[in-house]
């Protein structure tokens, strides 16, 4: 056999074995909700603080999701 063949060989199953070959692709979700009537009485930001916090709290109650990242409050 070949050395730099078995050589070559022996790099690419070692370092396939050790991390995949293509980088892992990131998934989020956008989630768009409808705030009680009361939300107008508060502050955007308020509201953004509450349900960041809520959302963090030990394992978040959204299925499949690891931790929440970010929160924003758009008026239209």
């Amino acid at each position: 056999m070949n050395p730099k063949a078995f050589l070559k060989a022996t790099l690419l199953f070692s370092s396939s074995a050790e991390r995949p070959e293509y980088p892992m692709k990131k998934k989020k979700v956008i989630i768009v909700i409808s705030l009680v009537k009361e939300a107008q009485e508060e502050a955007n930001e308020m509201i953004k603080k509450e349900i960041f916090q809520e959302l963090s709290k030990g394992i978040p109650k959204i299925p499949w999701c690891k931790k929440v990242e970010k929160v924003e409050v758009v008026e239209k």
